[in-house]
């Protein structure tokens, strides 16, 4: 069994969140017999872009108002952090692995693995999901990748249920690092005027704001869902003054340039939208 390391963030910067979890991905390449969970949430609600979309096409920046924006350093497309989504990250040496434990090999099974800890935390809520066994096929389109926001369309091993796609995610390799993350939409899909894709305009949504007496039982139940998906040990653990130090340092610097395109590790090899 291999040991993980869980951080559970409420409320956080948009930057900081950002800046933390790539944080997550170096703390993996240091320590790659440990595997770092982090749940958290956003204050204000914050829009997202991939990695090699195109910021002019990828949302409406005459819509986007005060909504801060910032370039992922993983793949996919835009979306809304609003403030009843749980947002997860998953990082991890591939080659640090004990023999037994799942989370080794190429994206795609490491993508599957993940997935199915992510399905028994939300069937853990009584709504049943399974995971997109075939990309949608304007996926591959370069004018639907740079334009389409995330939840406008269905990609392999993300989660679904009747009413349409409740957890994205996306995956970035460096060497045998990799950093997963992605949103956890229990509440359904919020809108946003600088998104207007289909999928992400839901006239019947209401906002489900996650509070901090609800955040914690949340953390604790998807720290457990990893924990045997994944077969780990999970501890908890808070971050220490000089680690919350570099990872401020990281959000002040991404702050001034948020959509920059960043390697968290040198020598990046980059996956996709899962």
């Amino acid at each position: 069994m291999r040991t993980a390391t869980f951080y559970a963030h409420f409320g956080g910067d948009p930057y900081f969140n950002m800046a933390c979890d790539e944080w997550l991905m170096e703390a993996a390449r240091r320590s790659p017999k440990t595997v770092f969970l982090r749940l958290y949430t956003w204050r204000p609600g914050t829009v997202t872009i991939g990695l090699n979309q195109r910021a002019d096409s990828a949302y409406d920046a005459s819509h986007i108002g005060s909504t801060p924006i910032i370039r992922r350093v993983t793949g996919g497309r835009a979306l809304y952090h609003d403030l009843s989504e749980l947002t997860y990250a998953v990082a991890l040496d591939t080659e640090g692995a004990d023999n037994g434990s799942g989370v080794t090999g190429s994206i795609s099974e490491t993508s599957r693995i993940i997935s199915e800890a992510l399905a028994a935390f939300v069937d853990s809520y009584g709504r049943p999901v399974s995971y997109v066994k075939t990309s949608s096929p304007e996926n591959a389109r370069p004018d639907f990748f740079h334009r389409a926001p995330c939840f406008a369309s269905r990609a392999r091993y993300e989660l679904t249920d009747s009413a349409g796609k409740v957890v994205a995610s996306a995956q970035r390799r460096i060497g045998s690092v990799l950093l997963q993350h992605g949103s956890i939409k229990l509440f359904g899909v919020a809108p946003h005027p600088a998104l207007p894709g289909v999928g992400e305009r839901s006239t019947d949504f209401v906002s489900h704001e996650i509070t901090p007496d609800l955040f914690m039982p949340y953390a604790s139940q998807w720290a457990a869902s990893m924990a045997a998906g994944l077969n780990l040990e999970v501890t908890t653990a808070a971050l220490t003054a000089a680690e919350c130090e570099a990872i401020n340092s990281a959000a002040v610097r991404l702050r001034e340039n948020p959509l920059s395109r960043r390697d968290p590790i040198k020598q990046s090899a980059v996956g996709g939208s899962l």
